[in-house]
């Protein structure tokens, strides 16, 4: 079964959240997105904390190969392993390749990062490849500044 789980960064104190979304008012504030840590939800409390709507992801129920949970927003590097299988792209890719993690057209996709777009369905692809979570949208955005091969 698949472990439904979101992050977002604290408002109060810019920190990462880990737990389930919700969107509520806060007394007269109008709907607002926060984060319910799943701790306090499976022990009866409901203490939701405020984030920043932009930087909400979903985790995608997968582990980057140092088995750290890929996140919706994520930048990854990537290595093709030797096996010779998965997804092949036009223009051709060359790896190693930084992309990030997406929800696009009703799947997670990878989107590489530089001036050749492309993207990969990864769940179907993802044991093909070699992949390290190097950073986030959010937290490091010089990573999407540069060359697709530079880390």
């Amino acid at each position: 079964m698949r472990d439904i789980l979101f992050r977002g960064k604290s408002v109060d104190t810019g920190e990462w959240v880990y737990g389930w979304y919700c969107r509520q008012s806060f007394g007269r504030w109008p709907l607002k997105s926060a984060i319910v840590p799943r701790e306090d939800a499976e022990n009866g409390y409901i203490h939701p904390t405020e984030v920043y709507p932009d930087t909400v992801g979903q985790f995608t129920d997968l582990n980057d190969t140092n088995g750290r949970r890929v996140f919706e927003g994520d930048i990854l590097r990537i290595a093709k392993t030797s096996d010779s299988l998965g997804t092949y792209y036009y223009p051709p890719a060359q790896y190693p390749a930084n992309v990030v993690v997406k929800w696009d057209l009703c799947a997670w996709m990878w989107e590489a990062i530089g001036k050749d777009k492309y993207y990969l369905t990864f769940p179907e692809a993802w044991c093909h490849y070699e992949s390290e979570i190097i950073g986030n949208i959010h937290d490091n955005p010089e990573l999407m500044k540069g060359d697709k091969h530079d880390a």
